[in-house]
Formats: structure tokens, sequence, C-alpha cells
């Protein structure tokens, strides 16, 4: 589980909950560079708590916007997720490096 990917996937705008969910979920089950991702579609409906249709949209999305991509295996295997942990990464730093920018210069002209 890599809980620092998710947490920083939890800072990302994404536009809609339920797609945040799923990229959340997957990045639980990741490797710390985003390999090796394996969860049923079932197991992530089940732990966001989103429909099945719901979820198969939000992966669908994902992959279209370039947050996943997904590998669709033999017949009778699972399929696997990469999750584009740069471009995580990116969106996170610049989220990050805002708010900081945008907090300092909200304290008036008292110098850090």
């Amino acid at each position: 589980m890599n809980y620092v990917l998710s947490f920083k996937a939890a800072k990302c705008k994404l536009g809609n909950a339920s797609i945040k969910a799923v990229l959340r979920c997957l990045c639980d089950y990741s490797d710390d560079n985003g390999t090796n991702c394996r969860p049923s579609t079932e197991t992530i409906s089940l732990e966001t708590e989103l429909d099945r249709r719901t979820v198969f949209k939000a992966l669908a999305c994902l992959a279209t916007n370039d947050w996943i991509k997904v590998f669709k295996p033999a017949r009778g295997a699972r399929q696997s997720y990469l999750i584009n942990a740069q471009k995580i990464e990116t969106v996170f730093q610049q989220i990050n490096f805002a708010g900081r920018f945008l907090f300092r210069s909200g304290r008036g002209s008292e110098k850090w």
C-alpha cells in the first residue's frame, strides 16, 4: 500500500469526487512508483462505496486524462493499472507551492 501517493492524489483537483475516490483507491493498491496495481473493480467499488458502473466511468475518465493506464490482460486474468505518479507529483507540487504563495502573500508586509 502506498499512502504517500494516496495522500498526494487527495490534494489533486480532479473535478469529481468519485473520480478522486477511485484514483486514491488505486494508489492504495500500488507500489511507490504507481506500478503493480491490480485491485478488481469489485474491490474498488466496495472500498469507495461507489456503484460498479460509476467505477467503470471513473476509470475511463482517469485513463482518458492520463492519470492512469489500463492494461487488459488475456482472458480470465485481472486487469492492471499503471498510475501516473509523475503527474500526481507535479500537480501536488503546483498546489503545494500555490498554497504557500497565497498564504504568504496574504500576510501583508511581514517578512519571512
